[in-house]
């Protein structure tokens, strides 16, 4: 197994088709509080990219929900936005898309090196804001937008999707039932058979590439939604591709003192183990699978019904409250239902609910990243109040 390459790319790298965003334009004039609307009015929104993240998990969700409007889409490719979305204004870069006062919210779904400058910009032009995930490539940028967002007045939100996958859903339904009682173990494992990089920035050498800032997010947000912040963090990270460039493989411990979880990804895994382990004082949970929705989304199909995230009855996790495995019983899982954060964060933009994932917390996951990675390259375990 080769060392993780932890290289970053050289200041002034040429960004190649990132270039055809403009970020040179992204100083935008415009200074001041967040734009405001009416109670009755749609949320304007305009998105930065039209990649996989855009088309796949965005705005699907968007076109069902009554609340939002797509006005804008920043992408280089017209053709490519308008097979799908024909009624849309596609903008060449950030600055043009931001002279539509219409427009509230912006998306951001740029490569990661890109959603520190492009967030920043948004806020300073007094929009809302959604970062994919990961929020953000370093503890310091992500504190600065925290702070620009609050001075601005607008909300800024990370898009950590999978805490609205079934089997986290049913994970955590099952947790404020106390059916585990006090959590021992808790295991979550994100494995894939993909021997060979996919081209694209998320394979390549840049900052914020690789799984640990890929998965690693939803594994780390999950578990600390459900167990809050851990004492310590063990982590082994590396490249076990051939010729790979960026993290493919990680497996991190967190120690909550007698509670432990551990958090695993690779990408040699012809046959993958659970989803989800959990042990307690009183029963243990394993699930299988993952969630439906990224397929269904995959396939084209729209959250419309009551039908959505739901999956066949076998599929459901099983629960051994018995010695040895001896009274195993299946529960039903949770729909899942990426559709819950969009409803949320338009409480929060209204002012009458709280924001789905602050970037506090989602601050919080880049802080266990960079901790990881450091636990990784020195070998060692590091405690959280060492830093």
């Amino acid at each position: 197994m080769r060392a993780l390459d932890r290289r970053h790319a050289a200041p002034g790298r040429p960004l190649g088709m990132l270039a055809r965003l403009k970020i040179r334009a992204i100083r935008c004039k415009w200074e001041g509080r967040g734009i405001t609307m009416g109670n009755n009015r749609k949320i304007g929104v305009g998105i930065i990219g039209y990649g996989f993240s855009a088309k796949t998990f965005h705005v699907p969700l968007l076109k069902v929900l009554d609340e939002y409007e797509i006005r804008g889409i920043v992408s280089s490719d017209k053709t490519k936005v308008h097979r799908d979305l024909p009624e849309v204004e596609v903008y060449a870069d950030l600055t043009a898309m931001l002279e539509d006062m219409d427009i509230q919210l912006v998306i951001n779904t740029a490569p990661n090196e890109l959603h520190f400058p492009l967030t920043q910009a948004a806020i300073a032009a007094g929009r809302h804001v959604v970062v994919e995930k990961p929020f953000v490539n370093t503890y310091a940028e992500g504190k600065l937008l925290a702070e620009q967002a609050e001075a601005h007045g607008v909300v800024l939100s990370v898009y950590h999707n999978r805490r609205w996958d079934n089997n986290f859903r049913t994970v955590q339904a099952l947790h404020r039932e106390g059916t585990f009682g006090e959590i021992m173990y808790f295991e979550s494992r994100y494995d894939r058979y993909a021997p060979v990089a996919r081209p694209g920035w998320r394979s390549q050498n840049l900052p914020g590439s690789g799984i640990l800032y890929d998965l690693g997010s939803h594994l780390l947000d999950q578990a600390i939604t459900l167990l809050g912040l851990p004492l310590s963090i063990t982590a082994d990270a590396a490249i076990q591709r051939e010729g790979g460039e960026s993290c493919d493989y990680f497996h991190l411990l967190l120690d909550y003192g007698k509670t432990k979880a551990v958090l695993h990804s690779g990408v040699f895994s012809r046959e993958a183990g659970p989803r989800f382990q959990v042990h307690g004082t009183k029963a243990s949970f394993v699930k299988h699978g993952t969630d439906p929705q990224e397929n269904a989304l995959k396939q084209g199909l729209l959250p419309v019904d009551d039908s959505w995230g739901r999956e066949p009855e076998e599929l459901a996790g099983w629960i051994s409250d018995g010695e040895n495995g001896e009274r195993r019983t299946q529960y039903p899982s949770v729909p899942g239902d990426y559709r819950q954060y969009y409803r949320e964060l338009k409480a929060a933009i209204a002012g009458e609910g709280p924001n789905p994932v602050t970037a506090e917390h989602a601050l919080t996951v880049i802080r266990l990243i960079e901790l990881a990675n450091l636990s990784a390259s020195a070998k060692r375990t590091v405690f959280l109040n060492e830093t």
